[in-house]
């Protein structure tokens, strides 16, 4: 953070993120709960969220995401070309594994696709919710590649840098694996990662990096350029 933040910045991306996780309506006194806040400085910045049509209100006077949201959203992956690159190449795979598209942000990962396996790569883009960083593998993977602090344990961030991959297990026999999409120059962070769901016992976690591997880099070639 800067020396200086702007604090009713920072407040207002955070209202509007609390807002657009909840979807449907809710009211301010609500979403001043949920925050922590009195409910006049709610008022205040859902107000001039409202303005700025990032916010609208219904009949009932409750608060949902306005048009400007999903304007941002729009812009935000068409510019970053993320999904446009990653859906081809993990269509690829969906055959033999369920497969994962996602970023972290603050210690949280979101998901920007999630596939099972064999099912059309279209139901991977319905709402999943943030996950904490340490209960996914592509959650694990990002953070061993990003500064600390990190939710996951330090001994599994240094095994995650040493083979390259992170590996979740489910159960016995089930889980997944992530590996970064790498970023323009070899000093950028990761863009994203992605990660395949698989059966240990017919694919070992090996096996499906190997995998990801070529997709990885096929992404990251897309996205970047020769």
């Amino acid at each position: 953070m800067p020396a200086q933040p702007n604090q009713s910045l920072a407040d207002g991306v955070a209202l509007l993120q609390v807002l657009c996780a909840r979807g449907g309506g809710v009211g301010s006194r609500e979403l001043a709960r949920l925050m922590g806040w009195e409910p006049t400085r709610a008022n205040r910045l859902l107000g001039t969220l409202r303005d700025l049509g990032l916010a609208e209100q219904d009949a009932e006077r409750r608060y949902r995401p306005g048009p400007g949201v999903h304007l941002l959203a729009a812009q935000c992956l068409n510019g970053s070309g993320l999904l446009a690159a990653a859906v081809p190449v993990l269509r690829g795979l969906r055959g033999r594994f369920g497969v994962a598209l996602g970023v972290l942000w603050q210690g949280h990962v979101c998901y920007l696709l999630h596939a099972g396996r064999g099912r059309p790569i279209e139901e991977g883009l319905r709402r999943t919710a943030p996950l904490s960083a340490e209960r996914s593998s592509i959650g694990m993977v990002l953070e061993a590649f990003a500064p600390a602090p990190w939710r996951t344990p330090a001994a599994e961030i240094a095994a995650i840098r040493q083979r390259g991959y992170a590996i979740q297990r489910n159960d016995g026999t089930t889980g997944s694996v992530a590996m970064v999409i790498a970023g323009a120059t070899a000093d950028a962070p990761p863009v994203a990662a992605i990660a395949a769901m698989a059966d240990y016992a017919s694919d070992p976690p090996e096996t499906v990096a190997d995998a990801l591997r070529p997709a990885a880099a096929e992404i990251a070639a897309v996205l970047h350029g020769p």
